[in-house]
């Protein structure tokens, strides 16, 4: 299991990882926490701090990009950060290998000279004028990209980064953030990203995917009473809560209450949580998921019907 620990001025969290990882719901915590990745790759005066077992985590081996909801590739205005930037340099280069590039350079080189005759006219000022050599790069200024389509859809952009992305050396690990990618999207054109998404993993691409629909199989986190909660969460209060449990518990006890907790939170997610729980059919586990949650500081009212009085006085004050 590995864990990043994200660091920002006025938060930290700790969020589980694997190739592919969901942060599921719409929640500003999920939006900040993307942003803040995106800055600590690619904002060099970036104040976020981003550690790995207490280890920064080296910006120089990643390609980071994010996908926003409302992402929209800029084909006319190309910047040194567009995502279209690399494929105008290899458009120029090939551009610049034509005949015709030479006859230009030729002309303008033409041009270079007739700043002699010009010159005469800033003489009475005690200037004179250069024209600069015409070269390649030059032609960035003049080119801009059109789409072939009519009209290209949100689905339609993110998969064109998406095959730019791909197109990038891999000589770095590259991540990729996508944010809320079932907004103006169909099911079908979801299905169209899943599919793209589970090609890029066999590549070794990695993903952290905020959303409530896409279906991946990954690894999970949640947002539960405004806290992140996810399995290493859960792992982390593991020793005290066997420690701590009354009534006696084994280590696969806590597994099969950490599942539980886990599925009634990707299931349920806007359901209460408390009651759901008080559904589980033995009392050790429900026990175990009620400690577990307030060891996390997850303090909400705990049906505790059914309980043996010292059970119920122990969870009153624990």
């Amino acid at each position: 299991m590995r864990v990043w620990n994200i660091k920002d001025d006025d938060y930290a969290y700790d969020i589980d990882l694997d190739q592919c990882t969901i942060l599921k719901g719409q929640h500003m915590i999920w939006h900040n926490i993307v942003r803040s990745i995106d800055s600590y790759f690619n904002n060099r005066f970036s104040d976020v701090q981003i550690t790995e077992d207490t280890q920064p985590i080296n910006k120089k081996d990643w390609n980071c990009y994010l996908i926003p909801y409302d992402f929209k590739v800029e084909t006319e205005r190309i910047t040194a950060k567009s995502p279209l930037n690399s494929l105008l340099t290899t458009y120029v280069t090939e551009l610049g290998l034509s005949p015709s590039f030479f006859e230009l350079q030729e002309v303008w080189s033409e041009v270079q000279e007739e700043c002699y005759f010009a010159n005469k006219l800033l003489e009475p000022y005690e200037l004179h004028a250069e024209i600069r050599n015409f070269e390649e790069k030059d032609l960035k200024s003049f080119i801009s990209f059109k789409t072939n389509q009519k009209s290209i859809s949100p689905l339609d952009n993110k998969m064109m980064l998406l095959r730019f992305i791909q197109k990038e050396a891999m000589n770095k690990q590259t991540l990729i953030l996508i944010e809320l990618p079932e907004v103006y999207s169909t099911k079908m054109q979801l299905e169209i990203l899943m599919n793209e998404i589970n090609a890029m993993r066999l590549k070794g691409i990695h993903f952290i995917i905020i959303t409530n629909e896409l279906s991946l199989s990954a690894r999970k986190n949640f947002i539960v009473s405004n806290e992140v909660f996810n399995e290493s969460a859960i792992e982390s209060v593991k020793r005290e809560v066997l420690l701590d449990i009354p009534s006696g518990a084994e280590g696969q006890d806590f597994i099969q209450a950490k599942e539980q907790l886990l599925t009634i939170v990707d299931n349920y997610p806007e359901c209460d949580l408390f009651k759901l729980i008080s559904y589980s059919e033995e009392q050790t586990i429900q026990l175990l998921m009620y400690m577990i949650l307030r060891k996390l500081s997850i303090h909400e009212t705990i049906d505790m019907i059914g309980f043996p009085e010292n059970i119920v006085k122990f969870m009153s004050s624990y």
